[in-house]
């Protein structure tokens, strides 16, 4: 079973869309895997290793590579890994490049966002050259959590998509390395990052309002006239 990361926003509301359109969104439908070693690649079918997605590139045969290997190399394509390599659960994908994997069905009627699992392979909290896409349009996405193995990050749905068959595409579009995971739609909103600068700057500039009176310097509680004219 896989552990979702808590959120501050959104954790309780929080929507499976299984039976509403998009599937596998947790990637832990793939099935006949084999069991290999944690050494090495292997080819397995897209059909088998990611059910309800396709995969950008695609090789004649509809094969992808499976993987435990920590070891092996990111090369322009979509590999599904596990063991130790998985950010939680038994299966994760990798995006490499300018790779991409595609889902098309109904958007949930109520979601008002999207939010997923990642980590990039630079180490850093920004997804470098990765990009998200509903229904042609490209989403704009926050970092809401983050964690030790995976960060967690979140992208507002436009309303008129609610309800309607889009395409969801997940993918890089330069040199991408990054890990994708527990893929889920969500009632609330993610915040936008000028909301909280507003707050934090107004909230100091009324502080600093407060304080203006301490450079003026102390008046004598009974003065009038002489008060009046400072």
């Amino acid at each position: 079973m896989k552990v979702i990361a808590s959120l501050s926003v959104a954790t309780a509301m929080s929507i499976s869309t299984f039976g509403q359109g998009f599937v596998n969104l947790n990637f832990e439908s793939a099935q006949n895997i084999p069991s290999v070693s944690n050494i090495g690649e292997y080819p397995v079918s897209v059909a088998n290793a990611l059910p309800g997605w396709m995969i950008v590139p695609n090789d004649i045969y509809n094969l992808m590579t499976y993987t435990l290997d920590p070891q092996y190399q990111w090369d322009n394509s979509v590999v599904l890994v596990g063991g130790n390599l998985a950010l939680s659960g038994n299966y994760s994908v990798h995006i490499s490049d300018e790779s991409q994997i595609n889902q098309t069905a109904m958007v949930p009627g109520n979601a008002a966002s999207l939010q997923f699992e990642a980590f990039n392979g630079s180490g850093t909290p920004r997804l470098d050259n990765f990009y998200l896409m509903l229904g042609g349009q490209s989403l704009s996405y926050e970092l809401l959590h983050t964690g030790t193995v995976f960060n967690v990050y979140g992208a507002n749905i436009p309303s008129y998509m609610d309800g309607q068959i889009e395409t969801l595409e997940f993918g890089g579009n330069g040199d991408s390395e990054i890990g994708l995971d527990n893929i889920s739609f969500s009632t609330a909103s993610v915040p936008e990052p000028s909301e909280g600068f507003l707050i934090n700057t107004g909230a100091v500039f009324f502080a600093f309002l407060r304080l203006i009176p301490m450079f003026r310097g102390r008046r004598p509680r009974n003065c009038i006239s002489e008060c009046l004219k400072s």
